[in-house]
């Protein structure tokens, strides 16, 4: 009965290309203009975590599929890791805000 969530379709893929999709949104919102920084780091903060839940879906057993999970997360890492190599030093101000403040 494949039709009726059985195969748990929606944790192993829709879940984890829906945070690929968020995070790459946020990110090129974030890099078309330097004053949204400060309105958007926290979504953006909020959707590095959340990609991680993939990941621990499946090592709870409720995934049968790893590599969904792992491109969810190797995306925010590379993203992140990006954004606070290239981005300007506002970028990496907020962080230190939102953390330290």
């Amino acid at each position: 009965m494949w039709w009726g969530g059985t195969h748990y379709w929606s944790i192993e893929y829709v879940i984890p290309f829906v945070l690929i999709a968020a995070t790459l949104l946020v990110t090129l919102i974030c890099c078309t203009g330097r004053s949204k920084w400060r309105g958007l780091i926290g979504c953006l903060l909020n959707l590095h975590f959340l990609s991680f839940v993939p990941l621990l879906l499946y090592l709870l057993g409720l995934s049968q599929v790893l590599w969904t999970a792992v491109a969810a997360a190797l995306h925010s890492l590379i993203t992140f890791g990006g954004m606070l190599l290239f981005a300007d030093n506002s970028f990496r101000e907020e962080i230190k805000l939102k953390f330290h403040g």
